[in-house]
């Protein structure tokens, strides 16, 4: 039995043998092989040029990249832009603020109050009490003393826009209002739009804006952010920001998502009447 099992491993041996013969890589004996200052310096330079592309490798791999294309709005024309903002005016009463939207489509919409909300300021306190609550129609007297004892007012809300160029003003716009400031000029008494933009953004809220933009910060998505003009002149000062506003798309938390960005360029000029506050010319 042992003569014949002995047999069998060594023509399974053999074959092995045979299988091990075809090997393209033969291992060489340790006892044969031996290091040169040649093959030292190859192999040190092989290592090194692994780690580079490594690390180059991973730190492209975890950087962002951004690539610019125009791209045509294929948005649906009947589709809104949501404009979202918070201004304080520091020496403007509630009552001479109303807001209006216009465009080159012929829309025409004048104290818009859907969706916005206006808040009092008295000695740097705001009234929590929206104002549409309050007391609406005044005397000339309440006019001249409101904007003579420093009265302010916060706007806030969003607006609804076609994307194409138009203006938003925040501003005296009927007749009786401003037949009312035209006499307090008369006599003196200007009316100060000396404000300050918490917030202007085109369809994002402000944390969404923030984020996309520490996320991609080559676009800017709140250019009025912080902007403070607060200049107490004697006379009714027409602020004018006019701004060129471009969609982008950006990925935000795993979708992809619309943001505007925009730039921006301010003018002032004497104003007896009203002041505008913004204008967008262009949105695309």
């Amino acid at each position: 039995i042992n003569a014949e099992y002995m047999g069998i491993i060594q023509r399974k041996m053999s074959i092995f043998g045979k299988i091990r013969f075809i090997d393209l890589y033969k291992k060489v004996p340790h006892d044969l092989t031996e290091g040169t200052y040649g093959g030292a310096i190859l192999s040190i330079a092989c290592t090194v040029i692994m780690i580079i592309l490594f690390i180059s490798s991973l730190s492209e791999y975890l950087s962002s990249t951004t690539a610019s294309q125009m791209l045509i709005d294929d948005s649906p024309s009947e589709e809104k832009l949501p404009i979202i903002f918070s201004i304080q005016f520091f020496r403007t009463p509630c009552s001479l603020i109303f807001t209006d939207n216009q465009d080159i489509l012929g829309f025409n919409a004048e104290n818009v109050y859907d969706n916005i909300v206006k808040r009092k300021i008295w000695n740097g306190t705001v009234n929590p009490q929206p104002i549409s609550s309050l007391k609406s129609n005044y005397t000339y007297e309440e006019y001249k003393t409101q904007i003579l004892q420093g009265e302010g007012c916060l706007v806030e809300g969003k607006i609804y826009v076609n994307k194409v160029p138009g203006n938003i003003h925040f501003s005296v716009h009927n007749e009786e209002t401003a037949r009312i400031v035209e006499r307090l000029g008369q006599e003196g008494v200007f009316i100060n739009y000396a404000h300050r933009i918490f917030q202007f953004s085109f369809g994002l809220h402000e944390k969404e804006a923030r984020d996309i933009q520490r996320m991609y910060p080559e676009i800017e998505l709140l250019a009025l952010q912080e902007t403070t003009m607060d200049e107490d002149l004697k006379l009714a000062i027409a602020y004018q920001y006019y701004l060129n506003v471009v969609r982008a798309k950006v990925m935000y938390k795993g979708e992809p998502k619309e943001a505007y960005q925009y730039t921006c360029l301010l003018y002032t000029s004497p104003s007896p009447r009203d002041a505008t506050l913004s204008r967008m010319p262009s949105s695309a």
